[in-house]
């Protein structure tokens, strides 16, 4: 318990951190469950009386537990945020690199053509319909439905390019 507080201690035991075993404090369990809780590079220089020298390898990685030591919650910790952050720096490269888009806008985009296009479509007939009324060759029927379709494809291409344009910006 040498570099700990007394309060430190108390707070401890109320917490139920550390156990009283008929009414007192055990300094080994007391040691080991405050061991538990600190930073490894802290806990290095309580359990020793000489001054914190660097122990390990010469350019080792601080978030790396030493072979051998036990893993603690602040190791585990430290490593969960690490990763979360590399994570994170790698998708901000993606989008910087254009590897990747925003799901919602995509998504938004879709669904902007899909109901741009449903409406042309059903409104094709309205369009289209008294036109054809006195066509008798099946081919120009054909030609004037493939044009009217055509336009509506045309304009859904259009509007999603127009889309993906603004979401690069």
């Amino acid at each position: 318990m040498k570099g700990v507080s007394r309060q430190a201690i108390g707070d401890l035991v109320a917490r139920k951190i550390i156990p009283l075993i008929d009414g007192k404090i055990d300094p080994s369990i007391a040691d080991l469950k405050i061991g538990e809780r600190l930073d490894p590079a802290r806990a290095k220089t309580l359990k020793t009386d000489e001054p914190a020298t660097h122990v390990g390898k010469p350019h080792q990685n601080e978030s790396e537990p030493e072979a051998g030591a036990p893993i603690t919650s602040f190791q585990v910790a430290r490593t969960i945020r690490e990763a979360a952050e590399a994570r994170r720096a790698q998708l901000n490269l993606q989008r910087a690199l254009r590897e990747v888009v925003d799901r919602e806008g995509v998504e938004l985009a879709a669904m902007e053509v899909a109901r741009m296009m449903r409406d042309s479509l059903m409104g094709a007939a309205v369009r289209i319909g008294p036109g054809l009324v006195g066509i008798t060759d099946p081919g120009e029927m054909v030609q004037r439905l493939e044009k009217e379709m055509r336009t509506v494809l045309e304009s859904a291409q259009k509007t999603l390019s127009a889309s993906m344009q603004r979401m690069d910006a």
